[in-house]
């Protein structure tokens, strides 16, 4: 009897500690994955949901651990600009694919999406599309790398124009992080 009740006893110890291992697994996988949009939703909106696009908090919180600028792109469903944007970026799709695992990208719609400080992203107009890029140490807009536009800076006309600006941001930081 006292052998059964040491063997329970052991499988109930063995039990618990498999409970406990797994529990600390799936919170480390919560606490690692960042918070991406659904696949779905950017393939709605007419982008490379191949690209690893991010939630706007999400992106702040990987920018700090991992040093790279956050890009925000903002456009509207119905915006004939943002649609010719958002089809010569998938037309040039690996190039923009390239240029974007350098940075930690967002999409926002501006017309209903919740959490996000739309007037932060509108201190030179709210003309749409517009492109934002980030300094991944302090979160804060950078103003050296803007479009072609002297009136709409944040306006990027073609995905060359974007992709060009994109490569400036992560090569600008690669350096500072370098640097530091």
């Amino acid at each position: 009897t006292g052998s059964i009740m040491s063997l329970s006893v052991l499988s109930t110890i063995l039990f618990l500690c498999g409970v406990f291992y797994h529990s600390c697994l799936a919170e480390t996988e919560i606490e690692t994955t960042p918070n991406t949009i659904e696949k779905s939703i950017i393939e709605s909106r007419g982008l490379p949901s191949a690209a690893n696009w991010l939630s706007y908090s999400s992106a702040i919180d990987l920018a700090k651990s991992n040093g790279k600028p956050i890009m925000i792109f903002i456009t509207k469903p119905w915006c004939g600009a943002c649609k010719s944007l958002k089809s010569d970026i998938k037309h040039n799709e690996a190039a923009f694919l390239e240029a974007a695992a350098k940075l930690n990208i967002v999409t926002i719609e501006e017309d209903g999406e919740t959490a996000f400080d739309v007037d932060k992203f509108s201190k030179d107009g709210s003309y749409i599309p517009r492109v934002f890029f980030l300094d991944p140490h302090k979160a804060e807009i950078d103003d050296s790398n803007l479009g072609p536009n002297d009136q709409y800076k944040r306006y990027f006309p073609s995905s060359q124009s974007l992709i060009a600006a994109m490569d400036k941001a992560s090569s600008q930081w690669t350096t500072e992080k370098q640097d530091l």
